[in-house]
């Protein structure tokens, strides 16, 4: 069956489907923090703690994420959207004004989302023009006095 629409349309579509706003972050080789905004992301399965998220093959930053197979989720909230705007271009990100944490061998941990998840590669699917990595958590902490940050319509917004 032919699709009769464009890829715009598309993506006009799917702008109507409201989402979280998240970054996830890993390093690179020289353990620099790389970190990119994302709201394709998914829990997968309860048992064992499943999670996916889908980043486009040419993004600068999709080669650290296929070389490194652990990253946090960074679930932001909704005081962090100038955060979400700084992850979502696509040059190198700069982390000297974002606030977070880094042990070694980690990925970095942004300070004051609603929650973080760190996880560790499943596996890598291909799909179209994304990568889709399934990823396993291995620890979550969450903060229940935030309201989330939420986009809709290319727009971020919040309660």
């Amino acid at each position: 069956m032919q699709r009769s629409f464009s890829s715009s349309d598309f993506r006009a579509t799917m702008s109507k489907f409201t989402t979280g706003i998240l970054i996830v972050a890993t390093a690179n080789r020289q353990g620099h923090p790389i970190g990119v905004t994302i709201n394709a992301f998914t829990s997968v399965s309860l048992d064992p703690p499943l999670v996916l998220f889908c980043l486009k093959t040419s993004s600068s930053s999709f080669k650290a994420f296929k070389e490194n197979s652990v990253y946090s989720f960074n679930l932001l909230s909704s005081d962090q959207a100038v955060i979400a705007q700084s992850f979502s271009k696509y040059e190198t990100k700069d982390w000297k004004n974002i606030d977070y944490d880094m042990e070694s061998h980690g990925p970095p941990i942004l300070k004051g989302c609603l929650a973080n998840l760190i996880c560790e590669r499943d596996n890598l699917y291909h799909g179209g023009d994304h990568g889709i990595f399934l990823c396993k958590v291995v620890s979550l902490k969450k903060n229940d006095q935030l309201e989330p940050l939420i986009f809709f319509d290319r727009q971020y917004k919040s309660f």
